[in-house]
């Protein structure tokens, strides 16, 4: 339970505390929409839609377990993932336009080609990952 809480903490300490890296990212003007928003009244904190776009750059993701998280009930516009990786958690987070981010320390931010932000915290290994991650993301959300 004490995990639980802790992890669940980590990931909305993510989105609502601390400070972090932005990276300026071009956006998409051509191909198909971005993912954008969801759309259910809570975030889906495995959010499969967002699972499929992170498998694209890290196909290890597709088998990782997901993480545990707590039951609060985040803005259902959010995109949640996180996942058991590399003896850490890899947290991956959608934020609508209108929201403000704020990333703790380590994790690392882009604009959309929705307007909204993309954060992601590393788990331990996975750092030299995340510029290739976000640029992969920023048009796709």
């Amino acid at each position: 339970m004490r995990r639980v809480v802790l992890i669940g903490g980590a990931a909305v300490l993510l989105v609502v505390a601390g400070v972090g890296a932005a990276a300026t990212l071009p956006r998409s003007s051509t191909g198909p929409p971005p993912l954008g928003p969801g759309a259910t009244p809570c975030a889906d904190r495995q959010d499969p839609a967002l699972r499929a776009l992170v498998v694209a750059v890290l196909p290890e993701v597709a088998g990782a377990p997901g993480a545990a998280t707590t039951d609060i009930c985040l803005p259902g516009t959010q995109r949640y993932l996180s996942v058991e990786l590399g003896g850490g958690v890899l947290t991956v987070a959608y934020l609508p336009a209108g929201t403000v981010p704020r990333p703790t320390e380590g994790a690392s931010s882009a604009p959309t080609a929705s307007q909204g932000t993309v954060l992601v915290s590393p788990a331990p290994g996975y750092g030299d990952r995340v510029p290739e991650l976000l640029q992969y993301l920023a048009p796709r959300l």
